[in-house]
């Protein structure tokens, strides 16, 4: 559907005022300031404080559901409640100790029960992890080269002033370039150079042209009534051999006579540019 902002432009203002309207750019894009912005965000506006909330705003202000706070007493579990006494007094069954380790270590403890059966395996099997557990001295690491960096070195200005000077670098002697290297002189070229030296799509050879020479076409050519009346020189006028005036400053009566349209005057005019 049409709007009616476009139905009213339609209606009251022709196509070219329409477009000059649209063209304009909007003033809120050029305003580099945010408009929206307030100076200071902590006020509040005097027609908030006046306002009074309507019968439908009071509605929707309202949530939809209104839920209660949690109350463990309330709540019924559907385990049976268990005082924590009884549960600081219970002690764990083996089977409840098994299953509580992990999968890999179950295998383990059953042949640890079943080997520690005599009376003073027990102790000594601890004293064995105590044993194991131990850390083990090792010797200490050796010396690193970076610790020697770290005693202070002796200033030595001889040194530094050498390091400072530019490297001399020794260029190697002009070569001779008429001279051939004694290995292309003993070279033999083998049969896959051979065929990448020749080009696959050789260039056609064109002969260069003599100046001054005829070409044979141009001989050949018969000449027709077109040619022969573009080839003729005009005949002027005695006393108009030339178009050059006598007098350069010189103006032709009809320039004299001429008028300026208004069409003419409105493009005369230099156009002035905003800034």
């Amino acid at each position: 559907m049409v709007s009616k902002r476009v139905k009213y432009a339609r209606s009251h203002l022709s196509r070219r005022k329409h477009i000059t309207l649209l063209a304009r750019p909007h003033w809120r894009r050029l305003q580099k300031r945010n408009v929206n912005e307030l100076e200071n965000p902590f006020t509040v506006k005097r027609a908030a404080l006046k306002f009074r909330p309507t019968k439908r705003i009071r509605i929707m202000a309202q949530p939809k559901v209104v839920k209660k706070k949690y109350d463990p007493a309330k709540d019924m579990s559907p385990y049976p409640r268990i005082p924590p006494q009884v549960l600081l007094s219970a002690k764990s069954r083996n089977r409840l100790q098994d299953l509580s380790l992990p999968q890999k270590r179950e295998n383990l403890r059953k042949e640890l029960k079943r080997a520690l059966n005599k009376p003073g395996d027990w102790e000594r099997h601890e004293k064995v992890l105590e044993r194991i557990a131990k850390p083990v001295a090792r010797p200490p690491p050796p010396t690193s080269i970076l610790q020697n960096f770290d005693k202070k070195r002796i200033y030595d200005p001889k040194k530094v002033d050498q390091l400072a000077q530019p490297v001399v670098r020794r260029f190697s002697p002009m070569r001779d370039p008429f001279k051939v290297h004694p290995g292309a002189l003993k070279y033999e070229i083998t049969d896959k150079i051979k065929n990448l030296a020749f080009r696959e799509h050789p260039r056609e050879y064109i002969t260069p042209r003599i100046p001054g020479e005829v070409k044979k076409f141009a001989l050949k050519f018969i000449d027709n009534e077109r040619y022969t009346f573009l080839a003729t020189p005009l005949v002027r006028p005695p006393g108009k051999e030339t178009d050059l005036k006598d007098n350069a400053f010189d103006v032709a009566p009809a320039a004299l006579k001429a008028w300026c349209s208004p069409r003419l005057k409105i493009l005369a005019k230099p156009k002035s540019y905003r800034k």
